[in-house]
């Protein structure tokens, strides 16, 4: 799996560390790239567990 750079995401993973969730910050790309493969939307995605 390539993990994509994009803008969104580098935000997410500051605002991810500053809040000090390292778990989220951990499993976020990977979820979110399974969500997409599924068509999941983004409520989907909040409900997502990591596997």
């Amino acid at each position: 799996m390539k993990k994509i750079e994009t803008k969104s995401v580098v935000l997410l993973q500051h605002h991810l560390k500053a809040l000090k969730l390292p778990t989220i910050l951990a499993e976020c790309q990977k979820i979110a790239s399974r969500c997409a493969a599924d068509n999941v939307d983004h409520l989907g995605f909040l409900l997502q567990r990591a596997r």
